[in-house]
């Protein structure tokens, strides 16, 4: 059994961003006759497990403009303190699906400098993740990020997405460390395997998201 997605259950935007606006346009009477009938119009396999593997160093960046940008804010990272974990292909995403790893002072939040190596993909970002010790009004963990996003897939209202396009990662994270204290606490993280876990809950929160709004469906074939 997998899981397959189902295009009949997404949004007008998220076909846009997934297929592309003609490729959208042109589904729309198998969309609109799926959902008429209240019928799957099924897509793509989808991957349940999100995986860090290890890849080595070498130079980075799609373009030399990310290569800078990239250099930049790992040597922005490096100076706030951060402890390095390592560099690391996301086994089950497009786009931004390289990052490397850090833990903060505090150990409280996970730091992820995110990019692609394909052309035309997202620039290189910090994204900052803190899961919560005690969900707060549905809430279960916050994620902080220095860009503008254009996600795919809405993801889980259990998980608030916060974005600060206009700070650098050692602001970001000051923000980000008001957001926690604001909600409690957050769990402590000290390892890669727990930095790997936490990728992999986040990842299932917007999985059970999906789920339940039909984007994703079980396929027995």
């Amino acid at each position: 059994m997998t899981l397959r997605l189902n295009l009949a259950a997404l949004t007008s935007l998220e076909l846009e961003r997934l297929l592309g606006v003609d490729a959208a346009r042109q589904m729309q009477p198998d969309l609109s006759a799926a959902r008429l009938a209240r019928r799957p119009l099924l897509g793509h396999r989808f991957q349940t497990e999100l995986n860090l593997v290890a890849v080595p160093e070498r130079t980075w960046g799609a373009t030399p403009e990310d290569a800078y940008q990239l250099r930049q804010q790992r040597a922005q990272l490096e100076g706030a303190g951060l402890s390095f974990l390592g560099t690391f292909a996301l086994d089950a995403l497009t786009g931004q699906r390289f990052l490397s790893a850090y833990l903060s002072t505090g150990k409280n939040v996970l730091v992820a400098l995110r990019w692609s190596e394909a052309r035309k993909q997202d620039t290189p970002a910090v994204q900052l993740i803190s899961w919560l010790r005690d969900e707060l009004a549905g809430t279960q963990a916050l994620v902080s990020w220095n860009t503008r996003l254009t996600p795919t897939l809405e993801g889980s209202p259990a998980v608030v997405v916060k974005e600060y396009p206009d700070l650098d990662p050692p602001q970001l994270l000051g923000v980000h460390l008001t957001r926690v204290k604001n909600h409690g606490k957050a769990e402590s993280v000290s390892s890669l395997l727990e930095f790997e876990s936490i990728f992999q809950r986040l990842w299932e929160a917007n999985i059970v998201a999906w789920k339940a709004r039909g984007v994703l469906m079980e396929n027995r074939k």
